[in-house]
């Protein structure tokens, strides 16, 4: 099952002990709000950053870091529908990150890393594609979570790993729970192996009811 793919990847990875994690300051913006203001300041090791904003229009404003009194633009952020911006450290690499949230149905989030060698933050390409990551226990792995209709009766979660900062998308679970109509749509687990986007093989079919049934509801204990 999806514990016989993770240790298959897991023979080329080393892992990385965890540090000390210093948290940066949580700033939240609610929906519709326009004027956006952050100061923030930590350090990554031993190297002080200091984060802030400036307004470019009512629609956008210009994430920035301080390093060492060099300024280097992070990125560019639509104000409309943004949540969160959090400072952690996302990889457990002991330096801090930078997610941004937005509002929706199934929650966006952006994601920047920080690169110690050229000490800037690397935005993380399609990781919007990925909502509501977490890391999977202390594999180096993620998975996402997407509600995918039916009340969340049906969903779907990818398991993917961060190399060189880009995303390597490993495998996929869709899962069918919906009861509308369970003769054209029988309610199923199915589990996707995914070497590449073209080369995506079906790795093993569970039955819904019967997963559901012994794990009591819990979607992540099988």
């Amino acid at each position: 099952m999806l514990g016989r793919i993770i240790a298959d990847e897991m023979n080329n990875i080393k892992m990385r002990a965890f540090g000390i994690i210093i948290f940066g300051l949580l700033s939240y913006l609610s929906y519709g709000q326009r004027n956006f203001s952050l100061d923030s300041s930590f350090v990554n090791t031993d190297i002080k950053i200091s984060i802030s904003t400036k307004n470019l229009t009512d629609e956008q404003i210009l994430l920035s870091s301080e390093i060492n009194g060099d300024v280097k633009i992070i990125d560019t952020i639509f104000i409309n529908g943004l949540n969160d911006i959090y400072f952690i450290d996302f990889d457990s690499d002991s330096n801090i990150d930078i997610l941004i949230s937005y509002l929706g149905n199934n929650p966006i989030y952006s994601l920047h890393l920080y690169n110690l060698k050229s000490q800037r933050f690397v935005k993380i390409d399609n990781f919007e594609n990925f909502p509501d990551s977490k890391p999977l226990g202390q594999t180096g792995f993620y998975y996402s979570y997407n509600r995918a209709g039916c009340a969340d009766a049906n969903w779907e979660s990818d398991l993917y790993g961060i190399k060189n900062f880009e995303i390597k998308q490993l495998a996929n679970i869709y899962g069918q729970g919906c009861a509308y109509d369970t003769i054209s749509e029988p309610q199923k687990i199915e589990i996707f192996k995914i070497v590449t986007l073209n080369k995506v093989f079906l790795y093993e079919t569970l039955d819904y009811k019967e997963v559901m049934n012994k794990n009591r509801g819990d979607k992540w204990k099988y």
